[in-house]
């Protein structure tokens, strides 16, 4: 089960969420599902959307130098990724977070992660666009039943689309519930059984934060599928 929707203001980006999406099924098969690369940062599963911009004709960078502002101070610090689009001309200043998601966790806690990382994306400068890209990564107990992994991909995918997002992008394939471990926390045995991936657009050059709700994604095709 896989997706990918896009606002008007980040369209020229999904074919490299489309992509994205291979290459996390991609890095399954190649370790058998022995280990997934969303399991271990945030920093490894950017590499992947990194390397899908460059796949689909893009130019990117990570972990790069850039002009920042805080309030009314300047300064130079590390920004997470920017992207170029030969195609469209437009270029992108994006900062990622990434958080582990549980069935207790509230949908309140999954709307500050996204906050946080916007945040974070709005302090960049020199792009055109400037956003926050959050990855969602379910950390569930091994016994969990498919249904129940179903339902909280579905509940979690619901509410972001109500916080006048731009891009979401959702991967849960069975094979990936098959890599279980001990998680680092609590050494109970786990499953990552999939990400979500939003993105929300915090400032545009020429418009500042003033961004039409219009032009947002506020549906995707699994939305207009009645949860059971």
């Amino acid at each position: 089960m896989r997706g990918v929707e896009c606002s008007e203001n980040v369209r020229f980006l999904r074919p490299a969420f489309e992509v994205f999406l291979n290459n996390l099924e991609r890095f399954g098969h190649s370790m058998e599902w022995g280990t997934l690369a969303y399991h271990y940062n945030e920093r490894a599963t950017v590499s992947l959307f990194s390397a899908a911009c460059w796949q689909t004709g893009m130019v990117a960078l990570e972990e790069y130098i850039s002009s920042k502002k805080n309030g009314d101070d300047r300064y130079h610090g590390r920004a997470d990724m920017w992207a170029y689009c030969p195609v469209t001309g437009q270029d992108i200043a994006i900062e990622a977070k990434q958080a582990w998601v549980g069935l207790g966790t509230g949908l309140s806690t999954i709307t500050k992660k996204i906050e946080e990382a916007d945040r974070e994306a709005d302090k960049n400068e020199e792009a055109k666009i400037y956003a926050s890209l959050t990855f969602l990564v379910p950390s569930l107990d091994a016994d969990i039943s498919r249904n129940d992994v179903v339902e909280l991909f579905r509940r979690i995918h619901d509410h972001v689309l109500e916080l006048n997002i731009d891009a979401l992008a959702w991967w849960l394939p069975e094979e990936a519930s098959g890599h279980r471990s001990r998680n680092r926390k609590n050494e109970k045995m786990t499953i990552w059984p999939g990400v979500l991936a939003v993105m929300r657009v915090v400032r545009m050059r020429g418009r500042g934060n003033r961004i039409s709700s219009k032009k947002r994604l506020h549906a995707t095709a699994w939305s207009l599928v009645p949860s059971d």
